[in-house]
């Protein structure tokens, strides 16, 4: 790996040196390169580079905000658990890794969390959009949109020959519709 920023200059530095240096001082410029990417390849920020901003983002350091909690510090699991169990709420996370003057972001811009909560997949049916793969959050989305309109589900795991459902049936959207 090669490391830049103001105070080094271009060093050679390991994945857990680079993190290092960028937990010393998260709110300046961290430029980084690996040789894997090509010698042509542009330098990257430390967070544009999967490597460093999971390692950087995998322990503590997450805030939390909605109206319900206030400002809270909480693992990554824990603040999962709260859109999970809320996913039309106003969720704002930050992390320490951002800096302080970083502005707070909606858990769906904050690709940890995204993921997690996007992960599990239906097949979705509507007579305006016709059949699909959408997220459980997406799904949420479309029916509150068109609360009386036709919402057809569907998912993998019960066999090609199982029967659609009403999103009713599938506690796993049911319970969020609310």
């Amino acid at each position: 790996w090669k490391y830049y920023s103001r105070r080094t200059g271009e060093i050679a530095l390991s994945l857990d040196e680079i993190v290092e240096k960028v937990k010393a001082e998260p709110e300046g410029t961290h430029e980084v390169h690996n040789a894997s990417w090509g010698q042509r390849a542009a330098w990257k920020s430390w967070k544009d580079v999967p490597e460093i901003a999971q390692k950087m983002s995998g322990g503590g350091g997450w805030k939390y905000y909605s109206r319900r909690t206030g400002e809270v510090t909480l693992s990554l699991d824990e603040i999962v658990e709260k859109v999970k169990a809320e996913p039309e709420g106003t969720h704002e996370i930050h992390h320490d890794s951002w800096g302080r003057r970083a502005a707070w972001k909606s858990w769906k811009d904050v690709p940890e969390i995204a993921q997690k909560i996007q992960s599990k997949t239906y097949n979705y049916y509507s007579r305006s959009t016709g059949e699909t793969t959408l997220s459980v959050v997406e799904i949420v989305e479309k029916i509150k949109a068109d609360p009386n309109g036709t919402h057809e589900i569907h998912h993998d795991s019960w066999g090609k020959r199982a029967a659609w459902k009403s999103w009713k049936d599938v506690e796993d959207i049911a319970s969020r519709v609310g």
